[in-house]
């Protein structure tokens, strides 16, 4: 992969740091970047094909950012701990595998159905990916490491 520098004010790196090494900035940025340069490319002479790939561009970063605060919510408001420290471990998991290890944390029992499953997380069985799954467990495990000094 190529590599970019990016320019963000003082304050926002400060808070960037804060967050330590949990975030991948180049999968948050990513997205947004590729969204920018085919929403570009489209307004120079749009085709179907780019039109088409702006929007996949565009879902997957709105899906992504979703997918982080419902795991957040998830954390906040339903988790139980064993659950929250299953998806925990999960965390750093950037494969393929990142999906299935998500339900096997949530659901080891495999009593859910996808749809079911899909529900508690926040997504329509459609958009169950690999990436709203890694974002899903930044979210709660965010959540997990402000409290677990306190538990």
């Amino acid at each position: 992969m190529a590599r970019v520098n990016i320019y963000v004010p003082v304050d926002l790196k400060t808070r960037m740091d804060k967050a330590g090494e949990a975030t991948n900035w180049s999968e948050v940025v990513r997205p947004a970047i590729l969204s920018a340069v085919i929403s570009n490319e489209h307004s120079k002479g749009a085709n179907v094909s780019t039109v088409v790939e702006r929007l996949k561009a565009s879902k997957e970063k709105f899906l992504v950012n979703i997918a982080k605060e419902r795991g957040r919510l998830w954390a906040s408001e339903k988790a139980e701990y064993v659950e929250l420290r299953r998806v925990v471990d999960v965390a750093g998991v950037k494969d393929e595998e990142a999906l299935n290890r998500l339900m096997s944390a949530i659901d080891p029992q495999n009593e859910l159905s996808d749809i079911e499953f899909a529900s508690l997380i926040g997504v329509e069985k459609i958009d169950l990916a690999n990436k709203y799954a890694v974002a899903f467990v930044e979210g709660a495990a965010e959540v997990y490491d402000q409290v677990a000094g306190q538990l």
